[in-house]
């Protein structure tokens, strides 16, 4: 199974998306579920055809929402990226039926190199379960 490719939820004005501004709500959006235990999810603002980020997110303002609907914990592991403070892998655990969000700092889990099979640009989830994600950005 590959690897999902999650997106910021955005506003469709006219046929071109933005991100929201202040005082504006966001088109209906729904969670992207990820399954892949293995490959995880990809976050950023946009793709390419060929899943390449073609628009970062702006980590200081983007939370990255949870919903686990399995009746037990799961643990998504943030993976360390490949920057010049990058260190660790980040485990949040997301309580069973609940809803949860982070905000990370890029600097320790953006990968900026695309090395080792890392998409460049953007910051990679692995769930130890099912679990559903979305990207909340503020201006």
């Amino acid at each position: 199974m590959a690897a999902v490719y999650i997106s910021t939820v955005k506003k469709t004005v006219g046929g071109a998306s933005h991100i929201v501004e202040p005082n504006e709500i966001s088109n209906g959006f729904t969670f992207t579920s990820v399954s892949d235990t293995t490959n995880g999810a990809y976050l950023a603002r946009a793709y390419d055809a060929s899943n390449n980020v073609t628009d970062e997110y702006k980590d200081q303002k983007t939370n990255i929402l949870f919903y686990n609907t399995s009746t037990s914990d799961c643990t998504v592991v943030v993976k360390a990226g490949d920057a010049y403070a990058a260190y660790n892998d980040l485990p949040l655990v997301v309580e069973s039926g609940k809803y949860a969000f982070a905000q990370i700092d890029s600097a320790y889990f953006k990968c900026v190199n695309g090395t080792s099979g890392m998409k460049q640009s953007a910051v990679h989830i692995v769930p130890g379960a099912t679990i559903n994600v979305a990207l909340i950005e503020n201006r």
